[in-house]
């Protein structure tokens, strides 16, 4: 089995880790965020992306060659997450969910996210469907299929799968 935690910090048991910061198992450092990552389609059975995605900001906005430009970096990294994982691989991914675990973090951007949130990238509002709306607005380009929705305390996990 071939792993891959985005935003392993320093513990992490997986062969590939990216972070922001090098500890010493980390085998990329990059901005998943706004970055791509530097993996070949198809190629992990599982992701991770454990206590990250609340540090994404939810928009991006720059101006070039005249023109305003706007990116979405939870939709970047869950377009990558889909992108590397193998068809029926796992990404296993936590946030935390209520107020006063969340909002002691100076790092964490908001709002917070919710099982809703990732609805959209399974499909909902159109989230992989050509000529509906998250598709075309949103660049939601790719499904997950939901397998697993976990509350423990004030964390949400979710275990969604390549489709």
């Amino acid at each position: 089995m071939t792993r891959l935690d985005i935003g392993a910090g320093p513990s992490s048991d997986c062969e590939y880790q990216v972070d922001i910061v090098k500890f010493p198992r980390t085998t990329d450092v990059l901005d998943a965020f706004v970055e791509d990552l530097p993996y070949q389609e198809g190629v992990f059975d599982e992701v991770r992306c454990e206590q990250v995605l609340e540090h994404c900001p939810r928009s991006i906005r720059w101006h070039e060659e005249g023109k305003w430009h706007k990116k979405y970096p939870l939709i970047h990294v869950m377009k990558e997450i889909h992108r590397v994982l193998k068809y029926g691989g796992i990404a296993h991914i936590s946030v935390p969910v209520e107020i006063p675990q969340w909002s002691q973090d100076p790092t964490h951007e908001g709002p917070l996210l919710s099982e809703g949130t990732f609805n959209y990238f399974c499909g909902e509002w159109g989230g992989g469907t050509p000529g509906e709306f998250a598709y075309e607005s949103y660049g939601i380009t790719f499904r997950f299929q939901k397998v697993e929705v976990i509350m423990t305390g004030p964390t949400l996990t979710l275990r969604l799968m390549k489709i």
